[in-house]
């Protein structure tokens, strides 16, 4: 292909040169439209470099002026050329979306730039390579061939649509399951949140009934001087009514009363041999989950799964623990069931 620099364009040919060279800098982007615009600018290429040759032919390179005879030839020119740049650069400013629904509209302007080469053809005539009718024949063909990358464009973009569809199913279903999953876990919290509050319900109960056992301690015979009545868990079990494998283990098995006769009063044996006092009871909660303490909280605590705490307040919805190694700190009580 025969190319012309910029210096060796003559000075009348100078707009129609320009205007070829933004043209072939923008039709690339005319996606779905390239061959058609890729063949009218070579169309005026062709008559860019005709008309050059017949100007160096004739020696009037740098001689013939806008005014002169061929005044109405350069004219054909420019008007084609503008033409073709105008047209490609509107249709480069537009996205590819509106270009696909506006095809009847890009026809005519393409026909517009179409027609403006054929007249400047006209006008020249420089042989059967550059009639009119060829041009025509070229553009339909080219159209053709634009209305094949196009439907093949349309058919690469269904493709991509169906996999970015089945993606989606794809990933809906593994929320699907991931919601069954987190149903389970919230049932399985609900229950054990359910069996703690009973436990405390029989605990509460047995406390109660404690202290109205006491009350009667006073009114013991001056004779008496021992009472034992059943053990803790005994009275847990009792009161709860649940089986015996369900109550928690206790660390008092038996408790003892020893009646002073000289005060009037029971009182839970110090130093008398073989008594036995209530300690204090330690909770302790196992870990269903794996947690890590958030940096911003001094008092949070990192735990693994299995992990086996005491629990030293449970007033909220975090628990105070303490850990093996005797760190405390606030932990989730969701994380954790009685033990």
């Amino acid at each position: 292909m025969e190319v012309l620099t910029a210096a060796s364009v003559p000075q009348v040919l100078k707009i129609a040169y320009d205007a070829l060279l933004f043209s072939w800098t923008q039709y690339e982007n005319v996606e779905g439209n390239q061959t058609q615009c890729h063949l009218l600018i070579q169309r005026c290429q062709d008559l860019f470099f005709e008309v050059n040759n017949q100007l160096s032919d004739l020696g009037l390179v740098g001689k013939i002026s806008r005014e002169g005879g061929l005044a109405a030839y350069l004219r054909g020119l420019e008007k084609a050329c503008t033409t073709v740049k105008t047209t490609i650069g509107r249709l480069a400013d537009k996205g590819f979306a509106w270009r696909l629904l506006n095809q009847d509209k890009i026809k005519e302007e393409l026909a517009a730039a179409e027609t403006a080469i054929a007249d400047a053809l006209t006008i020249f005539n420089f042989g059967a390579h550059l009639s009119a009718q060829r041009l025509q024949l070229d553009i339909a063909s080219a159209q053709k061939a634009d209305r094949e990358e196009l439907v093949a464009r349309l058919d690469s973009l269904a493709y991509s649509d169906k996999k970015i569809l089945a993606a989606l199913e794809d990933d809906a279903r593994r929320l699907d399951s991931l919601a069954h999953s987190d149903r389970k876990i919230l049932a399985a919290l609900q229950d054990d949140a359910r069996r703690q509050r009973r436990l405390e319900e029989s605990m509460l109960a047995f406390t109660k009934h404690i202290e109205r056992i006491a009350q009667t301690w006073s009114a013991l015979p001056n004779g008496s001087t021992e009472l034992s009545f059943l053990t803790a868990s005994s009275a847990l079990q009792h009161l709860s009514r649940q089986p015996a494998s369900q109550i928690p283990h206790w660390g008092v098995m038996g408790l003892q009363v020893i009646f002073n006769p000289a005060q009037g009063t029971a009182v839970a044996p110090s130093s008398a041999p073989n008594s036995t006092t209530l300690p204090d009871t330690v909770l302790r909660a196992k870990a269903r989950y794996s947690y890590v303490a958030s940096p911003d909280d001094p008092n949070d605590l990192s735990f693994t799964k299995g992990e086996i705490l005491e629990i030293l307040d449970r007033s909220s919805e975090w628990w105070q623990g303490r850990k093996a190694d005797g760190t405390i700190g606030t932990v989730p009580s969701n994380f954790f069931f009685i033990i």
